[in-house]
């Protein structure tokens, strides 16, 4: 990609259970933005491994320039709590929302991405 994607607005619950503005949380920071589900027995985990490896060898001050955040596309069973505990995985400061289904898949439709299923 020569330009990168305009970051789309929206408002889910973040893994600590609080509202998460994305354009706010995320404004003047390198986004990853990544769909999935915490049961996912392969790509997801495997993508979160590697984020999580390359994150931990920045420095601390490019660190803070980046956000990994996770929208599940399993909001019925991936709790906040669930989202939580299984991005500690791969690190801290990953973050992981969710919201109603219709609202997620909106959302990847959105950004001209097919939607993610379980």
């Amino acid at each position: 990609m020569t330009t990168a994607l305009a970051k789309p607005a929206f408002v889910l619950t973040s893994d600590n259970g609080t509202p998460y503005d994305f354009r706010k949380e995320t404004d003047g920071k390198l986004t990853y933005l990544f769909f999935g589900y915490t049961y996912c027995p392969d790509v997801c985990p495997l993508h979160m491994a590697n984020l999580g490896a390359v994150y931990k060898k920045l420095p601390y001050t490019d660190q803070q320039k980046i956000r990994v955040v996770f929208v599940t596309t399993d909001p019925d069973r991936d709790t906040p709590q669930r989202l939580k505990a299984w991005l500690d995985n791969f690190h801290p400061d990953f973050v992981g929302l969710t919201g109603p289904m219709d609202q997620v898949n909106t959302l990847q439709q959105s950004m001209g991405m097919p939607m993610a299923s379980i």
